[in-house]
């Protein structure tokens, strides 16, 4: 909530990573991440989508 906040009121780059309006699934942490796009690889990807937007 703050992140979109300062966004709406800042010209800030904002890439939000985390859930949509889903009841998430059970299983390993690992596999559940990457299934919801919230691995590793998904969060250095959002990373690099803001830093672009930024220059």
């Amino acid at each position: 909530a703050i992140a979109e906040a300062s966004a709406e009121n800042v010209p800030v780059p904002l890439v939000r990573v985390g859930l949509l309006d889903v009841f998430p699934e059970s299983g390993e942490a690992e596999a559940l991440l990457d299934y919801f796009k919230m691995g590793v690889a998904d969060i250095v990807a959002a990373a690099k989508k803001v830093l672009k937007k930024k220059s």
